[in-house]
Protein backbone atom coordinates (compact mmCIF):
# COMPACT_ATOMS: atom_id res chain seq x y z
CA UNK A 1 0.00 0.00 0.00
CA UNK A 2 1.25 3.37 -0.53
CA UNK A 3 1.34 6.27 1.62
CA UNK A 4 1.24 10.53 1.42
CA UNK A 5 -1.44 12.41 -0.33
CA UNK A 6 -4.28 10.91 -2.54
CA UNK A 7 -3.32 10.78 -5.99
CA UNK A 8 -5.04 13.11 -8.33
CA UNK A 9 -5.83 10.14 -10.61
CA UNK A 10 -7.83 7.83 -8.50
CA UNK A 11 -10.46 9.06 -6.49
CA UNK A 12 -9.65 6.43 -3.11
CA UNK A 13 -6.16 8.01 -3.08
CA UNK A 14 -5.19 4.47 -3.84
CA UNK A 15 -4.00 2.72 -7.60
CA UNK A 16 -6.04 -0.17 -7.33
CA UNK A 17 -8.86 2.14 -6.32
CA UNK A 18 -8.96 1.25 -2.27
CA UNK A 19 -8.31 4.09 0.06
CA UNK A 20 -5.54 5.36 1.32
CA UNK A 21 -4.48 4.51 5.21
CA UNK A 22 -1.58 6.11 5.97
CA UNK A 23 -3.44 8.34 8.83
CA UNK A 24 -6.15 7.04 11.00
CA UNK A 25 -9.27 5.47 9.54
CA UNK A 26 -12.70 6.75 9.29
CA UNK A 27 -14.98 4.61 12.10
CA UNK A 28 -16.65 3.00 8.91
CA UNK A 29 -15.17 2.19 5.64
CA UNK A 30 -16.08 0.32 2.72
CA UNK A 31 -13.48 -2.39 1.56
CA UNK A 32 -14.13 -4.65 -1.38
CA UNK A 33 -14.33 -7.92 -0.26
CA UNK A 34 -14.83 -11.67 -1.26
CA UNK A 35 -16.74 -14.35 0.15
CA UNK A 36 -14.14 -17.36 0.72
CA UNK A 37 -15.63 -20.67 1.94
CA UNK A 38 -15.44 -21.88 5.93
CA UNK A 39 -15.36 -25.15 7.21
CA UNK A 40 -18.94 -25.62 7.61
CA UNK A 41 -19.20 -26.20 10.90
CA UNK A 42 -21.35 -23.36 11.87
CA UNK A 43 -24.17 -23.93 9.72
CA UNK A 44 -23.40 -27.63 10.38
CA UNK A 45 -23.25 -29.12 6.68
CA UNK A 46 -19.67 -30.13 7.38
CA UNK A 47 -19.13 -34.02 7.43
CA UNK A 48 -16.39 -33.77 10.47
CA UNK A 49 -18.36 -31.67 12.81
CA UNK A 50 -19.26 -33.01 16.37
CA UNK A 51 -22.55 -30.45 15.82
CA UNK A 52 -24.65 -31.53 13.32
CA UNK A 53 -26.82 -28.89 13.21
CA UNK A 54 -24.17 -26.60 13.99
CA UNK A 55 -22.78 -24.52 16.11
CA UNK A 56 -24.77 -20.72 15.32
CA UNK A 57 -27.96 -23.24 16.09
CA UNK A 58 -26.36 -24.14 19.06
CA UNK A 59 -26.17 -20.68 20.50
CA UNK A 60 -29.03 -19.12 19.41
CA UNK A 61 -30.97 -19.92 22.37
CA UNK A 62 -27.90 -18.13 24.27
CA UNK A 63 -27.90 -15.11 22.52
CA UNK A 64 -32.18 -14.94 22.53
CA UNK A 65 -31.85 -15.34 26.40
CA UNK A 66 -29.34 -12.28 26.12
CA UNK A 67 -31.68 -9.96 23.92
CA UNK A 68 -30.65 -10.82 20.44
CA UNK A 69 -33.42 -12.68 18.67
CA UNK A 70 -31.06 -14.45 16.05
CA UNK A 71 -34.26 -17.60 14.97
CA UNK A 72 -35.67 -15.45 11.86
CA UNK A 73 -32.15 -15.72 10.49
CA UNK A 74 -30.27 -18.66 8.27
CA UNK A 75 -28.05 -20.16 10.65
CA UNK A 76 -24.46 -19.89 9.07
CA UNK A 77 -21.59 -17.22 8.35
CA UNK A 78 -20.30 -15.52 5.27
CA UNK A 79 -16.55 -15.26 5.64
CA UNK A 80 -15.18 -11.98 3.58
CA UNK A 81 -11.82 -11.65 3.06
CA UNK A 82 -10.62 -7.87 2.73
CA UNK A 83 -6.76 -8.75 2.11
CA UNK A 84 -4.65 -6.98 2.21
CA UNK A 85 -6.40 -5.15 5.22
CA UNK A 86 -7.36 -6.91 8.70
CA UNK A 87 -10.40 -5.61 10.46
CA UNK A 88 -10.48 -4.13 14.04
CA UNK A 89 -13.60 -3.34 15.74
CA UNK A 90 -13.34 -0.72 18.12
CA UNK A 91 -16.76 -0.08 19.45
CA UNK A 92 -19.27 -3.45 18.36
CA UNK A 93 -22.93 -2.45 19.28
CA UNK A 94 -23.47 -5.60 20.66
CA UNK A 95 -21.11 -7.72 22.69
CA UNK A 96 -22.07 -10.93 24.76
CA UNK A 97 -18.95 -12.20 27.24
CA UNK A 98 -18.51 -15.46 28.46
CA UNK A 99 -21.30 -17.30 27.15
CA UNK A 100 -20.77 -20.97 27.77
CA UNK A 101 -22.78 -22.49 24.42
CA UNK A 102 -21.32 -25.63 24.44
CA UNK A 103 -20.82 -27.76 27.39
CA UNK A 104 -17.25 -29.51 26.41
CA UNK A 105 -15.59 -26.16 25.48
CA UNK A 106 -14.97 -23.06 27.74
CA UNK A 107 -16.95 -19.88 27.27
Amino acid sequence: MTSGTPSDSHPNGHPNGLPNLSSEPPAWLELPGKIVPGHQVASGRSADSPYPRGTIDMQIPHFKARGLDLSAMFPATLNVSVAPYVPLLKAPEITFAEVKWSPPHPP
